[in-house]
């Protein structure tokens, strides 16, 4: 589980595979709620459940 705050709000990737299909997904930017740690990059389709903290 990771805990932190939505630092911009992600913008929509179109994907193209050779076969044909395509497909949308979004990269998620993750700030540390405390400290200097790394941001945590998410893609919104492996995000599964989100748990509000506070009011922005």
């Amino acid at each position: 589980m990771l805990s932190g705050v939505v630092a911009a709000r992600p913008s929509l990737q179109l994907f193209r595979p050779e076969h044909g299909d395509r497909g949308y997904n979004a990269l998620l930017r993750l700030e540390a709620l405390r400290g200097d740690a790394a941001p945590h990059y998410l893609w919104l389709d492996r995000i599964i459940d989100v748990t509000r903290l506070g009011s922005a």
